[in-house]
């Protein structure tokens, strides 16, 4: 005798839970999505922070010494030189979390593009490979 079974139609619960599952789906989805936006834009801010502050610490020492200045008498503090690097990060980081100079929002554009490049490799892949299992 042949065994034949009729499942139950689906319920209102199952659809429920199916909803909440896909909703779930959805917002994680997008939490990685923001948590990818916000690491790309601490890493620009932070390279060009990093950057300002060189350039601060360079033109500091291309403008601190003065013709006919004794330059023994320069070096009379020892943590001098640790105070002034910890001043010209402070700055930087100030000035960036100001706009800064362009360099930061150019990289997260640039990073940002090649995050969409990637994904679409990916997802083409995907589909690509998914073709290629179903022939």
């Amino acid at each position: 005798m042949a065994d034949f079974s009729v499942k139950a139609p689906a319920t209102a619960q199952s659809l429920d839970e199916a909803r909440t599952a896909a909703a779930i789906r959805n917002l994680r989805t997008d939490m990685q999505a923001n948590l990818k936006e916000e690491k790309i834009k601490k890493s620009a801010r932070d390279f060009e922070s990093i950057l300002i502050g060189q350039w601060l610490e360079q033109a500091e020492k291309s403008f601190a010494t003065v013709p006919g200045e004794d330059p023994d008498k320069k070096d009379q503090d020892a943590g001098q030189d640790q105070m002034r690097s910890i001043a010209f990060r402070a700055l930087a980081d100030g000035m960036t979390r100001a706009g800064g100079i362009g360099i930061a929002s150019m990289i997260q554009k640039h990073l940002e593009l090649a995050e969409d490049k990637q994904a679409a490799q990916n997802e083409q892949g995907l589909t690509g490979a998914n073709l290629l299992n179903h022939k």
